[in-house]
Parts: C-alpha cells; sequence; structure tokens
C-alpha cells in the first residue's frame, strides 16, 4: 500500500502526464480497473503496469509497485511489512552514480533525470534498468520543503545485450577494415564520401583526408562512368541481388588503376547513411587478360592471312 504521506491521486496523476508525453499511457494501465472514483485510485495504481517506486527525501522508500517486485523476484510485501527499499539491489558500483542529480532535484534546479545502473534480483540476476527520476511535490497543503520523488523503471537489459554485441561486432569489423588490404568505402545517397578506409593510401595514392567530401564519381574513368553509376543507383535501391563490376580508378598521380568493387546499402535498422562500397586491385590481372587478348588478336591476325604457312619447321613431312 502506498505510505498515507502522500495520496495515490497525485501519484496517478504524475504518471498520466509523464507517460502522456511518452506517448505510452495506453501500454502502462490495465484499463479494466480504470475508474474516476476517488478511491479507487489506489487500486488503479496497484494495476498499473509500470514498475513505480517512491521514496522521501531521506531516501525511504514509501511505495514499490507489485511491477518491481516482479522485476526484483520479490514478494509483494503485506501492509504490516516493510517496503522493499530498491537501493538494496543496485549493483554497489552504481549506487553513487546520480549523487549529483539527486542533489540537484532535491534543490529543484532540474525536474527530472534519467540515469541507467544495474539491478540485482533476489536470484542473483543482474538486469539494465532506466531509472527515470522525477520531484513529486505534494499538493494536499503539506509544506514544500518535504518533497517525494518517483521512479519510474524501465528494464533495458535485452536492449543492452543488444547493443554491448554490436560493439563488439563493430570492433571486430574495425579492425579488420583498418588493416585490410581492400579499399572500404562509406558514401552518402549522392555518392558524397562519408569514410574511406586507410587502404586507399596504399591502393590510389591519397591520403584519406584528401577524398573526405568529394564525389566517388570523380575517381571512375569516364568510359567506365555509366557502368559504375547504373551499380551504384542498384545499390541505393536495396534491391537484390547487388552487382558487382571492375572499373578504372584514378590514382594519385593520375594513372589508372583497376578495382573490382561491390557495395550495399546499409540495413535502415542501423540508420546510417548512404552505400558501403569495398573494391580491391586487380590491374596485374587486367593488364595480363589486355595482353593476352591483344596476342590472341595478332595471332587471328597472321592465320587468316596465311602467315603461318611460312613458320611451319623445315623438318615437317606436310
Amino acid at each position: 500500500m502506498l505510505n498515507r504521506a502522500i495520496s495515490a491521486e497525485i501519484v496517478i496523476g504524475w504518471l498520466f502526464r509523464h507517460l502522456e508525453r511518452k506517448g505510452t499511457v495506453d501500454m502502462t494501465f490495465s484499463w479494466n480497473h480504470l475508474s474516476t472514483q476517488a478511491h479507487q485510485s489506489t487500486t488503479v495504481l496497484e494495476n498499473c503496469l509500470a514498475p513505480l517506486w517512491i521514496y522521501d527525501q531521506h531516501e525511504q522508500p514509501l511505495y514499490i509497485s507489485p511491477r518491481v517486485c516482479q522485476l526484483l523476484h520479490l514478494p509483494q510485501p503485506t501492509p504490516a511489512q516493510a517496503v522493499w527499499d530498491v537501493n538494496d539491489f543496485v549493483w554497489p558500483g552504481d549506487r553513487d552514480l546520480d549523487t549529483d542529480l539527486k542533489r540537484r532535484l532535491l534543490n529543484r534546479d532540474i525536474h527530472t533525470y534519467t540515469m541507467e545502473k544495474r539491478l540485482v534480483t533476489q536470484t542473483g540476476e543482474l538486469l539494465w534498468v532506466n531509472f527515470n527520476v522525477s520531484r513529486l511535490e505534494p499538493t494536499d497543503g503539506q509544506s514544500p520543503s518535504q518533497p517525494y520523488f518517483v521512479v519510474l523503471l524501465e528494464d533495458v537489459t535485452e536492449h543492452r545485450k543488444l547493443h554491448e554485441a554490436l560493439v563488439r561486432t563493430e570492433e571486430k569489423w574495425k579492425t579488420f577494415v583498418l588493416n585490410s588490404t581492400h579499399l572500404f568505402l562509406q558514401t552518402s545517397d549522392v555518392g558524397r564520401i562519408l569514410y574511406i578506409s586507410p587502404a586507399v593510401e596504399r591502393t590510389l595514392g591519397y591520403r584519406e583526408e584528401e577524398l573526405l567530401d568529394c564525389s566517388i564519381v570523380e575517381l571512375i574513368h569516364p568510359q567506365d562512368l555509366e557502368e559504375f553509376q547504373f551499380a551504384f543507383r542498384h545499390w541505393l535501391s536495396g534491391m537484390g541481388p547487388h552487382p558487382n563490376l571492375e572499373c578504372r580508378w584514378q590514382t594519385h598521380s593520375g594513372q589508372w588503376m583497376y578495382l573490382y568493387v561491390q557495395g550495399q546499402r546499409f540495413p535502415l535498422a542501423l540508420n546510417i547513411e548512404g552505400v558501403a562500397i569495398s573494391g580491391y586491385n586487380i590491374s596485374d590481372r587486367k593488364h595480363l587478360e589486355i595482353a593476352l587478348e591483344a596476342s590472341e588478336q595478332k595471332l587471328k591476325s597472321l592465320t587468316s592471312n596465311g602467315v603461318w604457312q611460312y613458320l611451319k619447321p623445315s623438318n615437317s613431312p606436310f
């Protein structure tokens, strides 16, 4: 039950205002228990789907909602029992993270703040939780020097796990990209270079900063530009399969180097602009192919003109 020092109506009023700003009122209350009757306010609060914790200026707990008990795997306290103190379940290293914010909230320098902390449940499970803390002023004639604080807990453990997994993956890819001999680029939707890997100096002879904000088409050979622009539009559309191509890129010295290039739009869920492009040097192979093709053409020219007859060995029986 809520401590008699503060009424359920005050808490409900704050909760509605807070959650309406977040657009989550419908997800927070069990509307079957909602009533406009003041005497049913406590019932509404007890059936609130949001994990709520209320304490006074001395951090003495006044109320803990059933959802908090579920979150921490605690039994719901009876009216005769003391209210659970959520601070007892905060990871020791996180308990003082918001000391300054609490002081500012008490002094009315701020009205609310959010702090991420770790909680250890009764069963030893580690949770990452956002503490949305607000000052709750009584409106029933009590002195404003006796504030109360209401905390809305938000379990972000799964989000945190996902974030940490992405960070580990990103760090792994960063290491790969920075040390790879392949060239990696990120461009905007219009082809402006937003990032280019250190391999650009080994591959094309440019320093990274020389190409940032440049248009990628400035590097492509005019004869290969139409094919490249077609592939870029396809990459940008996100439609598969993704075309790969071989095209010439201009080096810092003005020469042309063949790169095998592939690209793909970043997934929308990553909220990253533009296209990721990778490429590697195939100039040696292309020059060999060109030389072989020239030799074949020369051989075809010789045979078509009958010159081959004069090239027969002298000991030929024919």
